[in-house]
């Protein structure tokens, strides 16, 4: 799928139910009818997996999804929770975790992104970081659930782009890089598009 918002997500309509949601750049469909100025789709990765949707054609004719497969080999990650340095694809770039509920050491899958999630809007709207709604679940298995890599000031838990407590452009900024290498990255399990090491 290419064609997105300038977030890089998508609006569609959940069938048959009309409800509205979003699906993230690159993520794989397969069309199976069109009709009414609409492709009708199955989601075939990701949370919504299997699932059945809808999408407005282009100016009614022109579709939003290509046939050419962008996806590439799974990423590497490593993040050290000492040095808040998280490596990727040959670049360093600042990260950090929670104090109190720091991500644990070991490797992770990460997971393609789930929805927009808005608590990154702040980030679009006043420091231009185009990409800040899309966060990846990480997969740990401490029984927390809800841990991301994402872009911010402040983590949760989370590993998070950036450096803690503050908020300056140029290193906010670095997350776009590192969502533009991850959003066509796939292990080949439906589900992630690479992997983190977590280390001190």
């Amino acid at each position: 799928m290419e064609d997105t918002d300038d977030q890089g997500w998508l609006l569609v309509k959940r069938e048959p139910s009309g409800e509205n949601f979003s699906i993230p750049k690159h993520l794989k469909v397969e069309v199976d009818d069109i009709k009414g100025g609409r492709e009708y789709f199955i989601i075939k990765e990701g949370v919504l997996n299997g699932k059945r949707a809808s999408v407005s054609l282009i100016n009614g004719s022109k579709s939003r999804f290509t046939e050419s497969n962008p996806h590439q080999a799974a990423a590497k990650l490593t993040f050290n929770r000492k040095t808040k340095k998280l490596t990727y694809g040959g670049m360093s770039i600042d990260a950090f975790t929670g104090k109190d509920n720091p991500i644990p050491k070991g490797t992770f899958k990460i997971e393609i992104p789930d929805a927009p999630h808005r608590h990154g809007q702040v980030y679009h709207q006043d420091f231009r970081v185009i990409f800040s709604t899309s966060w990846f679940r990480i997969a740990t298995t401490d029984g927390v659930t809800d841990r991301y890599l994402h872009v911010g000031s402040d983590s949760g838990g989370c590993l998070t782009v950036g450096i803690e407590g503050e908020i300056e452009q140029r290193i906010l900024q670095q997350w776009d890089n590192l969502y533009n290498y991850l959003i066509k990255r796939r292990s080949g399990d439906g589900k992630s598009v690479g992997t983190v090491q977590v280390q001190d």
